[in-house]
């Protein structure tokens, strides 16, 4: 019942009240009215006559046509397509000699409640410059290409949307499940959460779980997205791309559970494990940072590597607090002898091959050796960082098929980290403890849940930096606009106030001291933030 009672309040929500409901059913006609009593038969019948605030909503069935959309809604008044309370709807390829399902071209259109399935090519297409849509508690599957946004979207919503058994059924070829493309035009501000993306139908295919192409893309964050059962789990390039609270996880064929293409990435708290490659850093020759905070990657298999670092002179990587452990290769792998564009610092290094738990073009280090210093003298880096051999005292347990990473009572990775990176709150959501930090993605011994920062509905919340200092940006779609924010410390204490003037909206936090903050805005959308001083 609650679930039923969430999906019709999200339904409404994206609704306008002065404008029109119309319903859709496989037993309607499209001379009726579009009422609940005499609905429409055809989804693009709905999406023909739908103006901006109008909801078509869709009984339960099976739709067997391609779709449409016609017009743009507002940024007050948004088209909505929604399945009918917890009736299942399903638009569905079969017959139709169609390539493509639901195809989206206008701006300000929310999907909900939707099963998209046995497309011949893309399952649901949303391209060309166009902005502000949402997909939420969809499903598209058995489509090649699943869920694509290309071609200049941007102001992006996508969440609890599952993308499944997609690419070529054998032989090579490629498809992912989600997919951002540029193809030329820059498509940027996406946020997508609680999503899932799993079972590419070829092993021998390129068949990515997220992927976001190269260059032209930029400000997307993932957070609390999983991948599993594909070639490549996180396909990622671009600029100011975030994942936070990540798992890409048994990936026996690809190329990595995390293949990093980094123009700027950062990863904060993220879970790899069970792949032939848990990170895989393909600078491809340009000006590039990647960013690992409090990330556990763990038991590269098949001979590969838990990091592999391609170190072009004008490519950097920065790494705190994170665990790399339980590789049958190679751990920690440098592709050549440069270690100027490299900073790190408490971390973890264990190795199941304990001659090369850390690896250069020239020489494999051992635990021994890097906690003689041979590491540090080698790098400059890691002065704090521990090495040892069996990763038995770092987990609750290593060897499942389900590996519980969580840190277990003595791991050597409690209260070993440092706070100058670390992210308020863990994998788990929980809360961290800001003076004692521990390495990983997990703290130990948290209980309780930290501050819910998963935007409200459609408001596209975010903040950048990650760790903020003199200023701080929050990023919020259209209807935000005009609220009132507020900034508490960790004592509840109000410490700022204002309003959303904009897509972008800065605050100065020179009077801030350093410590964990809670933006709110208006009556429920929150986001923990930190602030350092140099």
């Amino acid at each position: 019942m609650k679930k039923l009672m969430l999906l019709i309040l999200i339904c409404f929500a994206f609704s306008n009240l002065k404008a029109s409901n119309y319903f859709v059913s496989t037993t309607g006609n499209d001379a009726n009215t579009g009422s609940f009593s005499n609905p429409w038969k055809s989804i693009q019948h709905g999406l023909d006559m739908a103006q901006a605030g109008d909801t078509v909503f869709i009984r339960g069935g099976e739709y067997n046509e391609q779709l449409f959309s016609q017009r743009d809604g507002t940024a007050n008044a948004r088209i909505v397509l929604c399945g009918f309370q917890n009736e299942q709807v399903i638009i569905d390829g079969t017959g139709t000699g169609a390539n493509n399902g639901l195809q989206i071209t206008h701006s300000y259109i929310s999907l909900i409640n939707i099963e998209v399935r046995d497309w011949a090519d893309t399952g649901i297409w949303i391209y060309g410059n166009i902005g502000f849509i949402s997909v939420l508690n969809c499903k598209v599957h058995d489509c090649p290409y699943c869920l694509s946004l290309s071609d200049g979207v941007h102001d992006f919503f996508v969440d609890n949307t599952l993308t499944y058994n997609f690419g070529p059924a054998s032989g090579g070829g490629d498809g992912f499940g989600f997919s951002c493309e540029p193809n030329g035009v820059p498509c940027y501000n996406g946020l997508i959460t609680n999503c899932k993306s799993y079972n590419g139908l070829s092993e021998l295919a390129n068949n990515d779980g997220f992927a976001l192409g190269h260059h032209d893309v930029s400000n997307i964050t993932f957070r609390n997205c999983e991948t599993y059962n594909v070639f490549d789990g996180f396909d990622i390039s671009g600029y100011n791309i975030l994942l936070d609270r990540c798992s890409a996880h048994d990936i026996p064929n690809g190329d990595g559970a995390y293949k990093i293409w980094p123009d700027s990435v950062t990863l904060i708290n993220c879970i790899g494990y069970h792949a032939t490659s848990i990170v895989q850093l393909d600078y491809d020759g340009r000006n590039a940072t990647a960013n690992l905070f409090n990330c556990t990657f763990h038991d590269a298999i098949g001979g590969g590597y838990n990091i592999w670092i391609e170190n072009p002179t004008t490519s950097h990587l920065n790494m705190y607090n994170c665990i790399i452990s339980g590789g049958d290769n190679r751990g920690f792998t440098f592709e050549q002898d440069l270690f100027t564009n490299y900073n790190g610092d408490y971390n973890i290094f264990q190795n199941d091959d304990s001659t090369r738990v850390i690896s250069t073009n020239t020489q494999d280090l051992s635990p021994s050796q890097i906690q003689s210093g041979a590491w540090t003298t080698l790098s400059g880096q890691d002065a704090h960082s521990i090495a040892f051999v069996g990763s038995e005292t770092l987990f609750l347990d290593d060897n499942g098929v389900l590996p519980n990473l969580h840190l277990k009572t003595g791991s050597p990775a409690i209260n070993s980290g440092t706070n100058l990176h670390a992210p308020p709150v863990d994998y788990s959501n929980c809360l961290r403890d800001d003076g004692l930090i521990d390495i990983g993605a997990y703290e130990y011994g948290c209980t309780g849940q930290g501050f819910n920062i998963i935007p409200v509905l459609q408001k596209n919340l975010m903040i950048f930096p990650y760790p903020a200092n003199e200023t701080l940006t929050i990023r919020a779609d259209a209807e935000s606009f005009g609220m009132d924010y507020t900034i508490n410390d960790g004592t509840g204490r109000n410490v700022l106030t204002g309003k959303i003037s904009g897509e972008n909206t800065t605050v100065g936090i020179n009077q801030l001291s350093a410590g964990m903050y809670l933006l709110q805005v208006g009556d429920g959308n929150k986001q923990a933030f930190k602030v350092i001083k140099n």
